[in-house]
This record gives C-alpha cells, structure tokens and sequence, in this order.
C-alpha cells in the first residue's frame, strides 16, 4: 500500500500489505492523508483521512458516546513544527465513488509531479 501525504510538497510511503503502524516526517503545512493498495481488482478501493476520522477518534475516547460517524470529505491535517498530530489515522475504507475518483487523481498527479509514473 502507499500511504500519500499531500500539501505543499508531496510525500510517499509504501507499507506492506500486513504493517499496522507506520511514521512519516513532514515539514510544517496543511496536508491531506489518504492510502491506495498498490494491488487493487477495485479501482476505486482508496483509504483516507476524512471527516469520519477525527469524529470516530472522539468516539473511540468515549468523547462523543451515541452519536454515528459518518464519512465526508477529507479534511487537511494540520502539522506544526516540532508537534506531531494527535489524529491523520486513515480509517475511512467506505468513502463515495465521487470521493474515491477525485482521490485517485490526486495521486496520478503527485505521482507525476515525483517521476514515479503510474
């Protein structure tokens, strides 16, 4: 899988298909945070950092008891210099087609603007 971290300047990490954890530095700015399989039959089987994130984060500290997280847009993750985010976890694997095409784009650009190719 490759995890994209993109802002200002664009980052890559690739995982492996089993790896739970994984830690990327990156300079301050805005970024948004999303994850494609690298072998996928589903074209539109993309992760992401959305608005589900942060509301299921607060539920999963018992900050928001009852109340259903439901996916969104991806919101920029914010990362200050010499802090870490508390929460750029991707765990919105049902995002909408819409959201899932307009993901894949975004990596086909990053992935041109780094000579990576398809």
């Amino acid at each position: 899988m490759t995890v994209y971290v993109l802002g200002d300047t664009d980052h890559f990490l690739r995982t492996t298909w089993d790896q739970r954890q994984y830690e990327l530095e990156v300079p301050p700015g805005r970024y948004v945070v999303f994850a494609i399989p690298d072998e996928r039959e589903d074209p539109l089987l993309v992760g992401a950092h959305t608005e589900y994130s942060p509301c299921n984060a607060r539920a999963l500290r018992g900050e928001e008891p009852g109340q259903p997280c439901t996916t969104g847009n991806p919101p920029e993750v914010t990362v200050r210099a010499g802090e870490r985010p508390d929460d750029a976890n991707i765990d919105d694997w049902y995002i909408t087609e819409e959201l899932a095409i307009n993901v894949n784009a975004l990596a086909a650009g990053a992935r041109e603007r780094a000579g990576m190719g398809q």
